[in-house]
């Protein structure tokens, strides 16, 4: 019998912040600008649709202040902002392809609306995974060796995830529309180590 001593260590780890918004913004339910899906689009929205919440100077706030408190949990000093933001509307049927976003550091998203159990789930694929060229049996998945996670979506619930991580939304078959709204979350004013080049 050949007695084992091992020690598994979690040497990194990819944040996922979850946090329930508890003020009011109700105000989103007027919005009817929306980015569309996959499915939907025929032609590309203009730019104004990617600063949404300009248009709701309130909600931005109250966001905005969740962002910075939750992304100071994770031990930054650095200030943020949001740069980018838009609206989604997902019908039954739809989906929406794996991508990730450029030119921000952190992204979000916000569930606002209506949600069931069939409500199409936040997907989000492990960059682990290709990192290597070699694709073994998984007895059992855990944190280390998973592929992807589902994340369920909840209405006031927003997520906040580094921006390289691919993600996507698998098939909503619910009878209620899944509405969301994306935020792309960059640094300001003073950040950095002046010594790193």
């Amino acid at each position: 019998m050949i007695e084992s001593n091992v020690t598994l260590s979690n040497l990194f780890t990819i944040p996922l912040l979850q946090i329930s918004i508890s003020e009011d913004t109700s105000e989103l339910n007027g919005n009817t600008d929306f980015i569309p899906s996959e499915n939907q689009k025929n032609t590309y929205p203009p730019f104004e649709y990617f600063r949404a919440l300009e248009k709701y100077p309130n909600t931005k706030n109250i966001l905005l202040k969740n962002i910075r408190s939750g992304l100071k949990t994770l031990g930054y000093v650095t200030e943020f902002d949001i740069s980018t933001s838009w609206f989604t509307k997902i019908n039954k049927g739809d989906s929406a392809p794996v991508h990730n976003h450029k030119n921000c550091w952190f992204s979000a998203v916000y569930y606002y609306g209506n949600y069931d159990n069939n409500s199409g789930k936040f997907i989000i694929y492990n960059p682990l995974k290709n990192l290597t060229s070699f694709n073994d049996k998984i007895t059992h998945r855990n944190k280390f060796n998973t592929p992807m996670a589902a994340i369920e979506t909840e209405r006031n619930k927003m997520i906040i995830f580094p921006s390289y991580l691919y993600h996507g939304i698998d098939q909503h078959a619910s009878e209620l529309t899944r509405y969301s709204l994306a935020i792309n979350i960059v640094p300001v004013g003073s950040y950095g180590d002046p010594n790193d080049s």
